[in-house]
């Protein structure tokens, strides 16, 4: 079989469903989100691009207000409805059954205007009837990921956040996943698949350093600037690493004082 999926969006959208103006973040005096603007509007399909641990799902924390910056505001248009894939799937109760997850009470959910029996609903994700009453810790994780968008798709929704989807899933539901997204507005996108990634967005947030290692973020329009990019950055970091070793050395070469 194949998964069918559909993602369902509300009837009007705001001009600016997210506005962030003048956000940063740091850690422990560590710098994660540098001083940036941000604007989302029904349109836009956004990637966030940067190598594990920059700061991408920190980032989404920011703008969907799940955490605080420490300097800027962030703006929610009043009829913003967001709905988040998370990336370690750490909203799935382990111990829950596949159908509690989706249908806590009674046995039929909504989707799309309509009243569907849970079983039924999560046959469309390749859900087979045992499998339905087993705990959650016992799914693969391709499974958790299925389960996991089966509840997103249950949420009506003007943006969706999917941090690192394409995790653990095959081919052919990555395939359903890209038809149905491209009929889908507002998007932000956290994934290391760059074809997918490519397919789906029209805006890059390029997570990376200047020539002084200061840490940037950077709009771009595609993966082939982006590319380009990624060239000079590889080349900056390899200049700071030789300036920092030699930095060191003179350190240890340096006479010590009696």
């Amino acid at each position: 079989g194949q998964v069918r999926f559909h993602f369902q969006s509300t009837e009007k959208n705001p001009k600016k469903l997210i506005e962030a103006k003048g956000i940063s973040k740091s850690f422990d005096g560590r710098v994660v989100i540098p001083k940036m603007d941000c604007l989302i509007g029904p349109r836009s399909r956004v990637g966030l691009m940067g190598v594990n641990g920059c700061g991408k799902s920190t980032l989404i924390k920011l703008l969907t207000k799940e955490q605080e910056p420490d300097t800027g505001t962030v703006f929610h248009a009043e009829r913003l409805e967001v709905a988040y894939f998370e990336q370690n799937r750490e909203s799935l109760d382990p111990e829950l059954s596949v159908f509690k997850t989706i249908c806590p009470t009674g046995d039929h959910v909504e989707f799309a205007g309509n009243m569907i029996h849970a079983r039924s609903y999560l046959s469309r994700f390749l859900f087979h009837q045992q499998q339905m009453d087993t705990p959650v810790r016992k799914l693969s994780g391709g499974e958790q990921s299925r389960l996991l968008l089966a509840r997103v798709m249950l949420t009506r929704a003007n943006l969706l956040v999917l941090d690192e989807p394409t995790n653990d899933l095959d081919i052919a539901t990555l395939d359903s996943l890209s038809n149905v997204l491209q009929d889908n507005s507002a998007i932000i996108l956290v994934t290391h698949d760059r074809y997918f990634l490519d397919q789906m967005t029209n805006q890059i947030l390029a997570f990376g350093i200047d020539e002084t290692g200061a840490k940037i973020i950077l709009p771009m329009v595609g993966l082939d600037q982006w590319q380009q990019w990624h060239e000079q950055q590889m080349v900056w970091q390899e200049n700071l690493q030789q300036a920092k070793a030699s930095q060191r050395n003179s350190q240890k070469s340096e006479p010590t004082k009696k």
